[in-house]
């Protein structure tokens, strides 16, 4: 079980404890009353929504972001499709039965019959469980979380009627299939620093750059693309596109096999489709993923014993392209970490400068004449966002317009310097080693607008 999984439990646990005590101070006071096999007991005032006894729980199916899955007693064991022979989490099982056995609404019903379920986002609910008793069942539809966070709005199959559903419960059901066994990696995205994915077309290679004042300043990034083509990364593509993906790919697995020659041939692993490789603290993690059939993928990974399965949807990263996660900012710098700014126009030039700019209370210059904070802090943010129009293979030459040159507090330097390219833009080089396009108008106006000095 992943710890972000055993943490929501532990913690569903505490609530249960504190719930059962409370019961029993409950069910010492209460009107003396043999239950029928169903009925539970809550108090007067709590709208009760539905219940059961746990050993009536015979089916539970699980729908919300990850995916979906099933479960079902058979002979007084519990047994989840496409995990056939897999060994479950008994306190799991034992938690997610025993914890819905006596739904409730809280004290009151939000809305009688809603006309607009949109309000409460039930009209596409973000998470559906369905409970199977011997004697019938329920399904829950999860909606929007309450403006306070403390639960999430709720209806079911037998009426519209909303509801607030407690957030430690709404966790219970946005447990992915594998935390209730063993197989789940805990791969942390921030722990991740190279992606490797070699595909029908062509390879994707990214790497974080091991030096560095990676959280302080960079340029364009603290991720390099090494393939294809050697360019800089965006920080946020990479994360979102690869990183969090492949974090959370196996929260979406939704059946597993053993690892026989007959089954990878089966489902198309005996010639995977793509192949990645990732750096984890250091190691080297290699998944294989099968081609693409009925709306599954099928893959394999370093330290996993089985064979798994997940929606081909969660494996849209594998179509990452150089262009998608390829930085679209030239240059991108905290305001704290520059010394000066230097402006050339055609030989007309600008020295902009920041005395004590890791201070708390810098003070900004153009030329010898202190400028006013506002004004130099807008102006520099028009410098260090400079929008990518294309990328160039190299040097395209051209005539020479202007550059802006950062020299940082520890003395380095970053040098834009921009050429003529044609008639809607310029090609940058950055420190003469990579080369971009932007367009004319963003540039020039920096060029033509210098910053006034304070009066």
């Amino acid at each position: 079980m992943s710890r972000n999984a055993r943490f929501i439990l532990n913690i569903v646990i505490v609530l249960l404890v504190v719930g059962l005590l409370g019961g029993g101070v409950y069910y010492l006071t209460r009107p003396q009353k043999s239950p029928t096999v169903g009925e539970s007991y809550t108090d007067d005032d709590v709208v009760k929504i539905y219940s059961y006894a746990p050993e009536e729980l015979v089916g539970v199916d699980v729908k919300n972001q990850y995916g979906s899955y099933s479960l079902r007693r058979e002979g007084g064991s519990w047994i989840m499709a496409g995990f056939e022979g897999e060994t479950l989490d008994a306190t799991a099982l034992d938690y997610l039965v025993n914890t819905f056995s006596n739904v409730t609404g809280g004290e009151n019903c939000i809305e009688k019959e809603p006309e607009d379920l949109s309000v409460y986002g039930l009209d596409e609910p973000s998470a559906v469980l369905t409970l199977t008793t011997t004697g019938g069942g329920r399904t829950f539809n999860i909606g929007a979380v309450t403006p306070d966070g403390s639960g999430s709005y709720f209806n079911t199959d037998a009426s519209s009627d909303v509801y607030i559903m407690d957030s430690y419960l709404v966790a219970v059901i946005r447990l992915t299939a594998v935390d209730y066994m063993s197989i789940a990696s805990s791969l942390e995205a921030e722990s991740i620093t190279s992606v490797r994915i070699e595909g029908p077309s062509g390879t994707l290679a990214v790497t974080m750059r091991p030096t560095g004042p990676r959280d302080q300043y960079s340029l364009l990034s603290y991720w390099d693309i090494t393939e294809p083509e050697r360019r800089s990364a965006s920080n946020n593509d990479v994360t979102t596109r690869l990183l969090t993906p492949l974090a959370e790919l196996e929260n979406g697995v939704s059946g597993a096999l053993e690892p026989t020659d007959e089954n990878k041939a089966s489902v198309g692993l005996d010639k995977p489709e793509y192949t990645v490789k990732i750096t984890v603290d250091g190691a080297l993690m290699t998944y294989e993923f099968s081609p693409a059939a009925g709306g599954y993928r099928y893959y394999t990974r370093t330290g996993a014993d089985r064979i798994m399965r997940v929606d081909d949807e969660d494996c849209a990263f594998l179509m990452t392209g150089s262009y998608d996660v390829a930085e679209k900012l030239l240059v991108m710098l905290d305001i704290g970490l520059v010394s000066e700014i230097n402006i050339d126009r055609h030989g007309a030039e600008t020295r902009l400068s920041v005395v004590d700019g890791g201070g708390d209370k810098p003070a900004f210059y153009n030329g010898g004449i202190q400028m006013d904070e506002d004004a130099f802090r807008e102006f520099y943010m028009q410098c260090v966002a400079i929008d990518v129009s294309g990328v160039l293979d190299g040097d395209p030459g051209g005539e020479p317009v202007g550059s802006i040159e950062y020299v940082l507090l520890g003395g380095e330097t970053i040098k834009l310097t921009f050429t003529s390219y044609d008639d809607r833009n310029y090609a940058v080089g950055v420190n003469g080693e990579e080369y971009y396009t932007v367009a004319k108008k963003r540039a020039d106006a920096i060029f033509d607008r210098t910053p006034d000095p304070a009066p």
